[in-house]
């Protein structure tokens, strides 16, 4: 018979979004927030203020989407 721990933990990371233990129903998207930051500073500072807002959402897409699937490919 196999035994198996179970940890109290007070956040879980479920489909991109952490849930929070809480008595009501609650999410924390500071973890997705500081990501999309960091990417946006990231590019910004290697751009610059020459770039149109066209170009800077699409490298901040693909920077982020790239990101997320070299992340869950180590998970």
């Amino acid at each position: 018979m196999l035994h198996y721990t179970i940890h109290w933990v007070t956040s879980a990371r479920y489909l991109g979004v952490y849930l929070e233990s809480s008595i009501r129903f609650k999410c924390s998207f500071s973890n997705n927030k500081a990501k999309f930051f960091k990417a946006f500073n990231n590019i910004f500072g290697k751009v610059g203020c020459n770039a149109s807002e066209e170009v800077l959402f699409a490298l901040i897409t693909r920077s982020s989407a790239i990101a997320d699937k070299l992340r869950d490919a180590v998970l």
